[in-house]
Formats: structure tokens, C-alpha cells, sequence
């Protein structure tokens, strides 16, 4: 596990999931970085699933700021080929929903959850 903060990064070779934990205060500079620090990251692949735990994050993205994320996540689409779990607390979730919603109809395999164990079920289930 690598610990940057406010960034926790986990490359589970084996299952081929990369973890994020986000938490404590972050911005949208340093949102925009954790994502190319996992596309770019030796020991991630892009058909890896991806598992980001944003219930510790103290970050209220503005509009504008929602839409450049979108975008950077868009712009790496071909690193981020599998799944990817969004999880953040309740107070955060239609945020969540909106990136994921663009995302799906850039033709990602994103969805948001508000619950841990709901996201691992998903990001490990078999279609």
C-alpha cells in the first residue's frame, strides 16, 4: 500500500483491483493527479477494477470542478477499461451519481455507491 496523502493506493496484482482511499481535505488539483497516478502507475493494468473509498474526503467539488474530473476521467477511459466503484457518504452521493452517470454515457463502467460492501459485491461480480 502506498500512503500519499490525503491518497491511500493499494495494486492488488493478484485479483487485479486497484484500491484508493481518500481522505481528509483534498482539492481538485490533487483529484486530477491520484487519477494519472493510477493510470500511469507501473503495477496497474487497464483491465484492472477500481475501488475508490471517498467516505473520509472533505471536498465539496464546485460544478466546474465536477466537470474537469469528469473529463480527466473520460481522457483516461483507456487506462480505466473495467469497473470502477465510486463510494462516498451520503451527503456526497448525487455528486457521485452525476460523475458517474457522464461517465457510463462516455461508454465507462462506473457506478456510485454509499455503502462499502455493496461496491466490493459489484466490483467483484461476474457478468
Amino acid at each position: 500500500m502506498t500512503d500519499i496523502p490525503p491518497f491511500r493506493y493499494d495494486f492488488n496484482i493478484a485479483d487485479r483491483i486497484c484500491t484508493v482511499i481518500v481522505y481528509g481535505e483534498i482539492n481538485y488539483k490533487g483529484s486530477v493527479n491520484a487519477m494519472r497516478y493510477v493510470a500511469e502507475h507501473p503495477d496497474f493494468n487497464s483491465d484492472f477494477k477500481i475501488i475508490v473509498d471517498a467516505r473520509l474526503m472533505s471536498y465539496h467539488p464546485s460544478y466546474e470542478d465536477l466537470l474537469g474530473m469528469i473529463n480527466t476521467v473520460k481522457f483516461l477511459k483507456g487506462s480505466f477499461k473495467n469497473k470502477i466503484a465510486l463510494v462516498t457518504e451520503n451527503k456526497m452521493e448525487v455528486i457521485a451519481i452525476l460523475m458517474a452517470v457522464y461517465c457510463e454515457l462516455a461508454g465507462m463502467k462506473i457506478k456510485s455507491f454509499v455503502d462499502i460492501e455493496k461496491a466490493n459485491m459489484w466490483i467483484n461480480e461476474h457478468v
